[in-house]
């Protein structure tokens, strides 16, 4: 099984600011958290981002799935 994983958001768009956290950060952070536990139990993980870039608009993300079986 292949699943891409898709925080969103980054680099200059923070997405929802609040009580001094971004929405970038918070979304980043829990998509590594997921894919690794995703990786211990033998699932390929792919991620739209690993940084703090902006993946880009969603249609371009959704092309980086191909070949995935979950978005």
């Amino acid at each position: 099984m292949k699943i891409m994983i898709d925080p969103g958001h980054g680099g200059n768009d923070s997405g929802a600011v609040g009580y001094g956290r971004k929405e970038k950060d918070i979304v980043l952070e829990a998509a590594l958290y997921i894919g690794g536990r995703l990786q211990s139990l033998g699932v390929q993980v792919q991620y739209t981002r690993e940084d703090d870039t902006n993946p880009g608009e969603p249609q371009e993300r959704g092309k980086m799935a191909k070949g995935c079986d979950y978005f």
